[in-house]
């Protein structure tokens, strides 16, 4: 476990770049895992242009975060309010620790920190072959709520690649009832 704590950074358009540029990376680990499904294939083009991920900085129910350690770039969190259920209010988006961090609770202190900072209903939802984030979801959702939270899998109408999803879904106002 790193010693170092996470800092949450706000970015801002002028961070886009940057984050384009560790989409890549994303997409590589996300291919270690999902690699069969549509959408994770290793890019091919130095000219590899991600999702168009702007909505992101432009749109009110979306916010975009750096993940900064010591001074560094380690990676980035984005948020949106698009759930399985009406009531959500917050919904992992994207979720990226670039590997210098991951594997030393660099992640579970981000996950918990934008879950103090945007009280209310939760859903994370992880495509099934996934297992290594199906795990870190389990294990920091289980620790924060003290073992409250709903597990289910659903089909998302939002994914177009890979709609299946194991769909994690909690109150963080309310952890401890």
């Amino acid at each position: 476990m790193s010693k170092s704590k996470p800092e949450l950074i706000r970015a801002t358009l002028v961070d886009y770049p940057l984050i384009e540029n560790m989409w890549r990376f994303y997409v590589y680990d996300m291919g270690r895992y999902c690699g069969f499904n549509e959408g994770w294939e290793c890019p091919t083009s130095l000219s590899f242009v991600p999702d168009d991920l702007t909505r992101y900085f432009v749109d009110q129910t979306r916010k975009a975060f750096l993940v900064k350690v010591d001074d560094e770039i380690a990676g980035f969190v984005f948020l949106n309010k698009v759930g399985t259920k009406p009531e959500v209010d917050w919904n992992i988006g994207e979720f990226f620790i670039i590997g210098k961090y991951q594997g030393k609770g660099i992640a579970e202190q981000v996950a918990v920190q934008i879950f103090k900072k945007f009280p209310g209903v939760w859903e994370a939802t992880v495509i099934q072959e996934n297992e290594r984030a199906l795990g870190f979801w389990r294990k920091v959702i289980s620790h924060y709520t003290n073992g409250h939270f709903l597990e289910e899998i659903k089909v998302v109408d939002w994914a177009r690649r890979n709609p299946k999803r194991v769909v994690f879904y909690f109150n963080s106002k309310n952890k401890w009832e």
